[in-house]
């Protein structure tokens, strides 16, 4: 028998089937890259995260209300944020590298940025620039989502993003 510790969302004991939720943290090397053609791919991939974030904000909202469906409303402000995509698009025509590494270099300083805050509410919102991040590098790889075996279990995860929620 395994013994888990973590904090719950819950109180009190569970016994289960747990799984593991673990995502896995992508090595993005710096590339150099055509500024053009890199901030149209980036234009592009934050054009289709926010379409999933609209589709997510209403399927929450379904379910949750209309808080629940602000929780991405949140994050989905980031892709017209000069001071998120502004920053990555400068990186991007000043350093010359692709826009993976622009996405990457720009939303790590961001995150710990946001992390070390005193405001817990700003400290919240680093999980919005987790998500931007990891949503922006799959879409510009052309990664499939990852999706989450059915069936009740105790997940396990050492960051569950709100996208992460909808999939369960």
């Amino acid at each position: 028998m395994e013994l888990f510790k973590g904090r719950p969302v819950f109180p009190g004991i569970a016994e289960g089937r747990i799984r593991i939720w673990n995502r896995k943290q992508k090595l993005v090397p710096r590339r150099p890259g055509d500024p053009e053609k890199e901030l149209l791919r980036l234009s592009e991939a934050g054009r289709a995260a926010e379409g999933e974030l609209i589709r997510m904000a209403e399927e929450a909202a379904g379910w949750g209300g209309r808080e629940a469906g602000e929780i991405f409303s949140a994050c989905r402000l980031l892709f017209s944020d000069p001071a998120y995509m502004g920053r990555i698009q400068d990186m991007i025509r000043r350093e010359q590298v692709s826009a993976e590494y622009g996405v990457f270099s720009v939303s790590e300083a961001l995150f710990q940025e946001f992390c070390s805050m005193e405001e817990e509410y700003l400290r919240a919102r680093s999980a919005d620039i987790r998500d931007a991040e990891l949503r922006l590098l799959r879409l510009l790889g052309d990664e499939a989502e990852g999706e989450v075996s059915p069936g009740p279990c105790i997940l396990f995860a050492e960051e569950l993003l709100p996208g992460d929620l909808l999939k369960l």
